[in-house]
């Protein structure tokens, strides 16, 4: 089973005082003692933005900082080489700088869903990356970018259920050779170019919604039906 400390707890042992999360909004990456840990969950409402976790994330396998308002910086994750998996869900997340996943190589598994993001910076992935599962679900995106995804050769499965897309032009997800899995259910889509699909990778599980779809051809239709 898994050891999840919180970090009103972490912080409590490590400077000998009484805590209060409610009363702490932010986590000064000037706290020592914490690298040794290799999994940490941090509670609702501990911060509005996080600082570099340098110092605070050198040993966590495993980051679960779900219901927490922040803001997503290029630096937030320097340091944090040996993370795996990132929990940033339902934590009304508006804004993600580019390079903001740079820190973390090892990084397999990214949930992100249940924020407010309304769209994705290029860049956000370095070229050597072992990225294998994304969750964009339930968010306000309207519009992807290739430079988005360009550096996840390794992705099978990305979620982007229940935002505002609707439209799928060019060769957005080309550079996901290894996409096994690509739902976009629940998304107000209207139309899909024929070059977006054709540039998927072949066995691909597709899912999305086609009742307000305008195909371009009946053998799109045919091909792709669900």
């Amino acid at each position: 089973m898994e050891n999840r400390i919180v970090i009103a707890t972490i912080i409590a042992l490590c400077i000998g005082q009484t805590f209060s999360a409610p009363a702490t909004r932010t986590i000064d990456n000037t706290i020592n003692g914490l690298d040794k840990l290799e999994h940490q969950n941090m509670p609702q409402e501990v911060k509005k933005t996080m600082p570099s976790l340098i110092e605070i994330t050198k040993k966590l396998t495993k980051l679960y900082a779900s219901g927490n308002p922040m803001k997503i910086t290029s630096d937030i994750f320097i340091g944090a080489d040996q993370l795996e998996m990132i929990n940033l869900s339902d934590g009304n997340v508006k804004e993600i700088e580019s390079r903001a996943f740079y820190g973390p190589s090892k990084l397999k598994k990214l949930n992100l869903s249940g924020n407010k993001l309304q769209s994705l910076p290029g860049d956000l992935f370095p070229k050597q990356n072992v990225v294998k599962e994304i969750d964009l679900s339930n968010n306000q995106i309207e519009k992807l970018n290739r430079s988005t995804f360009k550096n996840l050769q390794h992705l099978k499965k990305l979620d982007l259920t229940n935002n505002k897309l609707t439209s799928l032009d060019g060769s957005i997800f080309a550079d996901l050779i290894n996409l096994q899995e690509l739902d976009l259910t629940g998304n107000p889509i209207r139309s899909i170019s024929e070059e977006f699909f054709a540039s998927l990778p072949n066995g691909l599980q597709l899912s999305f919604d086609d009742g307000n779809l305008d195909f371009k051809s009946l053998e799109l239709t045919e091909q792709w039906a669900l």
